[in-house]
């Protein structure tokens, strides 16, 4: 099992480039776009980026998540190159009808949605970026199934690298605004299309598998109308914000969401895309339930001490990386929307046996209950409470999808997870953010010291509270011994 946990562990560092090639571009830009755009059109690209995730979680119609689940199904295996080139050309041409859908309404919906029909343009490029990103999921995922790590990462450091460098040129030297965000996305997936384009040719079969289709979309389709009520649950705050409180505070929670998001793209989706294709091979496996638990407290483990890290040090993160004060009041945001992050790793887990039995329809019915419990609660918490409202309804509505989630999943699929451990550790992590919080009013190196001080103590403190198994403890002791003995060598040379 533990031979099993460090390949996940590899793959998730490995294919964390797939999502840092669409995400790290938009992040390491945070001071370019803090400095050129105000907070309102800050908050106009915040409403432009999670409306694009939206079409391409409804449009993608959950077949990457099909194609995750049939590819080593052992009824299918003479099937998989056909079955790749069923998804591509089946996605190719819903990416055309969703452009040709749109084109005749964009001015309609900028002006609804922004008072104005200058941006009609840019929801074009959305649109196109969006059927690009449908469109390249597939070789990804393909990627991911066959194992294929260098590939993998070269093409998203193609498309990073691209995405980065033209976005930059068309924002300072062309002066192209926001619209030149999504131009250098377009060219960017088009670059990255390119690169993979020998792979992808090799990995065809001409033949498109209708029944196959057919059964597929059978699976996936509960969780388009899951992804319908997530995407309603993942951006009401953000329209709910702009329609009661002005663009300026959409573009203040936009940044700390983003802050926060990191820990969801660079570290929840790339574990779970890397071990998706693990867990379906070891689904049938004696001792598969056991690495299935150990998988939710290692990720849980790893999760909470980057929650602790950006919640503690999340106003110096701000300063840092916004060039305007005009955004310093994110910072304030960031532990609640830190704390979300934890409850959709521990959900993203907790799936892992209604996806086993194929119970996709609970997953639609636990979304759309999720979907209308947050709108209201951010209709009730931002009246009140403004953006820090916003984070509230989010973090709440987490925790309850974690639970529903859970409680099904164990019902139709019980899994031994460690729940007690998890209690524990996200109790401590509560603790130590509070304390740390506290601290931003004492002097900077007194709160730094305190706030460092509490990160590090954080593991030894689960020690006593008897989070770790005795074989556990022997690693990290033989783990720790072999870093003091290095430490010891290279000091001797």
């Amino acid at each position: 099992m533990l031979a099993n946990l460090k390949l996940a562990l590899k793959n998730s560092i490995i294919f964390s480039l797939g999502p840092l090639s669409a995400k790290l571009a938009g992040f390491i830009l945070i001071p370019l776009y803090t400095s050129q755009f105000n907070t309102a059109e800050f908050g106009v690209l915040g409403l432009i980026e999670v409306s694009m995730q939206a079409v391409i979680s409804v449009f993608s119609l959950g077949l990457y998540w099909a194609f995750n689940r049939w590819y080593w199904d052992k009824e299918y295996q003479d099937k998989q190159k056909s079955m790749f080139f069923t998804i591509l050309i089946f996605l190719f041409f819903t990416s055309i009808f969703i452009f040709l859908l749109f084109k005749p309404f964009s001015s309609n919906v900028s002006f609804f949605l922004f008072e104005s029909e200058k941006y009609s343009y840019l929801l074009l490029l959305m649109i196109i970026v969006a059927g690009f990103q449908i469109f390249t999921n597939i070789p990804a995922t393909l990627l991911k199934l066959q194992q294929k790590p260098v590939l993998f990462s070269i093409a998203n450091i193609v498309r990073l690298a691209s995405s980065l460098s033209l976005t930059v040129y068309f924002i300072t030297v062309l002066g192209k605004g926001l619209e030149g965000i999504y131009e250098a996305l377009f060219i960017s997936n088009l670059l990255y299309l390119l690169f993979l384009s020998k792979y992808i040719w090799n990995n065809i079969q001409f033949k498109f598998e209708v029944k196959l289709l057919k059964e597929m979309l059978h699976f996936s389709i509960p969780l388009v109308i899951a992804s319908i009520a997530t995407i309603l649950f993942s951006f009401a705050d953000r329209y709910i914000l702009k329609f009661m409180d002005g663009l300026s505070n959409v573009g203040i929670y936009s940044l700390s969401f983003k802050l926060s998001n990191t820990i969801k793209v660079f570290l929840i989706q790339s574990v779970i895309l890397a071990i998706s294709p693990m867990i379906y091979k070891m689904m049938d496996s004696p001792g598969n339930k056991r690495f299935y638990s150990k998988i939710m407290t290692y990720f849980s483990f790893g999760i909470i001490f980057f929650v602790i890290l950006l919640s503690s040090f999340g106003r110096e993160l701000v300063i840092f990386i916004a060039r305007s004060e005009d955004y310093w009041d994110a910072y304030k945001l960031i532990p609640i929307l830190s704390f979300s992050m934890f409850f959709i790793a521990l959900k993203s887990v907790a799936d892992i046996g209604l996806n086993i039995m194929k119970l996709t329809k609970i997953h639609s019915v636990n979304a759309i209950i999720i979907a209308v419990l947050n709108i209201i609660l951010n209709f009730v918490l931002i009246n009140f409470y403004q953006e820090i409202g916003a984070s509230i309804a989010h973090l709440l509505s987490q925790l309850i999808y974690f639970i529903l989630t859970y409680y099904f999943a164990q019902k139709y699929y019980p899994i031994p997870y460690e729940i007690k451990k998890i209690v524990k550790l996200f109790s401590l992590a509560v603790l130590i953010v509070i304390l740390s919080v506290f601290s931003w009013e004492l002097s900077t190196i007194l709160s730094v010291t305190i706030r460092i001080s509490l990160i590090a103590i954080f593991p030894i403190l689960l020690y006593y509270l008897n989070f770790y198994e005795e074989i556990e403890i022997i690693m990290l002791k033989e783990f720790a011994n072999k870093i003091f003995k290095k430490n010891i060598n290279d000091s001797t040379l």
